[in-house]
């Protein structure tokens, strides 16, 4: 865990942030999530982190789309709203230094809230989508139940008791979950997971997280990784990557 954090830190960019193909905002979240799980929360390497995540928040409506101001995207500053981005950016804004008291985590929460699907979910970024690559997601809904769980919402808050339904809904048979932005189940299945056994209130909320866990402990490898679930130490049909590019998407890129 030293080295890995060593690693992470060395690789910083000057502004703080980390940057891998035009995903500057998505790679700095997870390094981010990744230090502070580690520790270093206090890390003063974090400040210019911080800095460049307030920098990449859009002040001005999306239009395009219908979309507030107040989102993330994954780079650029002046980039696509992304639900994921947004929901990720929050969470860890709150939980470095003076996150309690930030207002561009009030402004992230505020448009989650409002882009919030009429059924509980979450899609890309366009409240009510319809369903397919930019539709409802069970990975961005959860994401977003667990910036909300971390900005101080119980789990009987509205927003979260409706999203926590749709995600008991939304599983399928073997206990998996698909993510609309990855390959595979193992990403939304287990941010599923994570966010049921945090808000999850009633029995059926517990026997969906089980039937989760058992998933994941199904489709781990020997080795005890995991790639997309089809299948314990194998690769997906066709050898396709694990992840979808560009933009995260299979077959869609985010227009401009």
């Amino acid at each position: 865990m030293s080295a890995a954090a060593r690693w992470l830190r060395s690789a910083a960019g000057p502004d703080g942030s980390w940057d891998l193909m035009p995903l500057d905002v998505t790679w700095t979240n997870f390094a981010t999530a990744a230090l502070i799980e580690a520790g270093h929360a206090d890390d003063p390497q974090l400040i210019g982190t911080r800095e460049m995540l307030h920098r990449h928040q859009q002040p001005e409506p999306f239009d395009a789309l219908g979309c507030p101001a107040g989102y993330w995207g994954f780079s650029s500053p002046r980039s696509w709203p992304m639900a994921l981005e947004t929901a990720e950016a929050g969470a860890i804004l709150l939980r470095l230094p003076g996150g309690a008291d930030d207002r561009h985590v009030r402004a992230g929460l505020a448009w989650l809230t409002a882009t919030q699907d009429a059924a509980g979910s979450w899609s890309l970024a366009v409240r009510n989508s319809k369903p397919g690559g930019f539709g409802p997601c069970p990975q961005m809904t959860a994401k977003v139940v667990g910036a909300l769980l971390d900005s101080g919402a119980r789990a009987d808050d509205p927003r979260v008791v409706r999203a926590v339904r749709w995600l008991v809904g939304r599983q399928r048979p073997d206990g998996s979950y698909e993510a609309m932005w990855y390959r595979g189940g193992t990403p939304g299945t287990a941010a599923a997971l994570e966010a049921l056994s945090r808000a999850g209130r009633t029995e059926e909320h517990h026997r969906a997280a089980a039937r989760a866990r058992d998933w994941l402990l199904r489709t781990r490898h020997p080795d005890g990784s995991w790639s997309t679930g089809s299948a314990p130490g194998r690769a997906p049909p066709g050898g396709a990557p694990s992840r979808r590019p560009p933009g995260r998407c299979a077959g869609c890129s985010p227009p401009g």
